[in-house]
């Protein structure tokens, strides 16, 4: 009876532990998508803000190419910044933990590497996918057609 009842209780903690292991990848889908999102209606807000000075950087002469990777770095360079933040703030819990539970300090340091590329890898590829939209928008104006709404 007791071997069957421990048989029982690995079988549960094993399925518990599929079941959670299952779950992070669509959570973290999730988490991504909403972060996509907030990017992109931010990064509108940015460009709708400076309407007038795209419009006067085009009226001096700038292409809409050069306005265009204007909004783009500056969608990158707020993106960063705030994964940065948050991906430090995240791992300082995650590396004490790691480190009292006697992972080497070799692959620790390994891990957060892998960590860092592949969250700015993906932050900043959502920034430039989500960036895109606004910036063509607002590049794409006319010049008299900003200044008369102003």
């Amino acid at each position: 009876m007791g071997a069957r009842s421990a048989l029982l209780d690995l079988m549960e903690q094993l399925n518990q532990g599929v079941i959670a292991s299952d779950l992070r990848l669509p959570i973290a889908l999730l988490v991504l998508v909403n972060a996509a999102l907030l990017v992109a209606a931010n990064i509108l807000i940015l460009v709708a803000e400076r309407k007038k000075e795209i419009a006067v950087l085009k009226a001096i002469g700038a292409r809409e190419s050069e306005i265009i990777k204007m909004v783009l770095a500056e969608a990158m360079l707020v993106s960063g910044v705030g994964a940065l933040l948050g991906f430090s703030l995240i791992r300082v819990q995650a590396f004490l933990n790691q480190w009292t539970n006697a992972v080497g300090l070799l692959s620790l340091i390994w891990m957060l590497f892998l960590d860092l590329v592949i969250i700015l890898g993906m932050t900043l590829f959502a920034a430039i996918l989500f960036g895109w939209i606004p910036a063509k928008k607002y590049a794409s104006l006319s010049v008299m057609e900003v200044l008369r709404n102003e």
